[in-house]
């Protein structure tokens, strides 16, 4: 039952960003790219699991994909400055809430070796997220000269970009943890099941909002002609 929760809230994070991009451009791909990136890292699959047989989903997925999706579409519509500096903003922010963490369980619950994890998971957070978008940015460069369809285009960089960031977020976390079992494989597994369907979803608002921002045009352009 859990896992329709997953989907309710893709849905709703879809539909958030659409209406958001579509009405405040800029600052919607912003506000929405830095809080998915810091919610990815807060309700992910290891605090807050849903279980679908033997899978284990997060709410990361979904955030963590959007994030992404507003990445590569600020390096669309405003060019390699914006995005690097939604970038280097998103990484600040995970950098800073990891502290704040780290600080008010160190004062209310002590040190302790779970505390080191929980602050080393944002750090391996930061490294994915880093080398992911910076890889997803170099292939949509190179896939653009070379006349790929932009759907294509942004299927292929989304799926770099989320098979890049669980294997190294994951990877890094368990091995630290020394947990290598089939735990691992299976929460790998279900994040890339939901990352995969969350791009498809991503494609989509990306369609539509191509779709209103030329009815838009068409409608200002029919003024303009009055």
């Amino acid at each position: 039952m859990s896992i329709l929760f997953f989907f309710v809230f893709l849905l709703v994070m879809i539909a958030l960003t659409i209406i958001a991009r579509y009405f405040w451009g800029k600052d919607a791909l912003f506000v929405v790219g830095i809080g998915c990136v810091i919610g990815a890292n807060i309700y992910n699959s290891t605090t807050f699991p849903i279980g679908l047989g033997v899978l284990t989903f997060g709410f990361d997925s979904v955030l963590y994909t959007v994030f992404s999706f507003c990445m590569i579409v600020m390096y669309i519509d405003y060019g390699r400055s914006s995005f690097n500096t939604l970038l280097y903003s998103s990484i600040s922010s995970i950098l800073l809430s990891s502290f704040f963490l780290f600080v008010a369980n160190l004062s209310s619950f002590g040190f302790s070796v779970g505390l080191l994890l929980s602050f080393l998971s944002y750090i391996f957070s930061i490294i994915g997220t880093f080398v992911a978008i910076w890889v997803m940015r170099c292939v949509f460069d190179a896939l653009q000269k070379r006349n790929v369809n932009i759907y294509v285009n942004l299927l292929v960089c989304l799926l770099l970009a989320s098979l890049i960031n669980s294997l190294i977020y994951f990877g890094l976390t368990f091995v630290v943890q020394l947990n290598l079992g089939d735990e691992f494989w299976f929460v790998l597994l279900g994040s890339y099941v939901g990352k995969f369907v969350a791009i498809g979803f991503c494609l989509f608002a990306y369609f539509l909002n191509q779709v209103l921002q030329k009815r838009r045009q068409d409608n200002l352009s029919k003024l303009d002609n009055l």
